[in-house]
């Protein structure tokens, strides 16, 4: 009786170690080797006694070289992320027009910055199932950080920066990836539009 009892163990091992198997897929691990992404904001706020009109730009590259054998980040059955030093360079301009009241002629001023900064960011992926992978922007946005305009306008328009690719890509050893797109956005008096752009190659390890 002992000696079935192992031979059934070890027969229903064989059946169920598959799906555990392929539940505990490892992950591929990726280096980026190359990114170059931009972002652009537009915008125009009209008021009773005054307009203002805007725009922002940034463009995104990758911070130092990437090491042939060091990961960058990984990719599974479920997802994952590729995180890397970024250096962002931008640009912003506002013209505000601006009366005290009704009768009051219009005061004209101009707005204008250049930012550098070195920061982190990458790509995010998600599973969808039947065989698909969302890759989603977790870059920089372009934002008016001194003159007057929207504020938190790229982040809010984040969940439409995506594209879907098969999970099968990932199996290459060079995997390129670009997102692009654009929205319109209304904030209150303020109207306007957001364009973003990546392309993002991926070396496997």
């Amino acid at each position: 009786m002992r000696v079935r009892l192992l031979a059934c163990s070890c027969a229903l091992g064989l059946v169920i170690a598959p799906p555990i198997l392929a539940q505990t897929a490892q992950a591929t691990s990726f280096r980026v080797v190359s990114l170059s992404a931009s972002a652009q904001l537009t915008f125009a706020t009209a008021t009773r006694n005054g307009r203002t009109t805007g725009r922002a730009d940034i463009r995104i590259v990758r911070r130092g070289r990437s090491s042939a054998g060091c990961s960058d980040g990984s990719v599974g059955p479920r997802g994952g992320a590729i995180t890397i030093p970024l250096r962002v360079t931008g640009s912003e301009r506002a013209k505000i027009r601006e009366r005290s009241g009704s009768t009051s002629p219009y005061v004209e001023q101009q707005c204008r910055n250049v930012t550098a900064l070195s920061t982190l960011g990458g790509l995010r992926f998600r599973s969808l199932g039947g065989g698909r992978m969302e890759v989603r922007w977790r870059l920089p946005h372009a934002r008016m950080r001194t003159c007057p305009g929207p504020t938190g306008t790229g982040a809010k328009l984040e969940g439409r920066m995506r594209i879907v690719v098969p999970a099968s890509r990932f199996a290459a050893a060079r995997v390129r990836l670009a997102l692009s797109g654009s929205a319109r956005f209304r904030q209150g008096a303020t109207s306007g539009t957001y364009r973003w752009r990546a392309v993002v190659t991926l070396a496997r390890l």
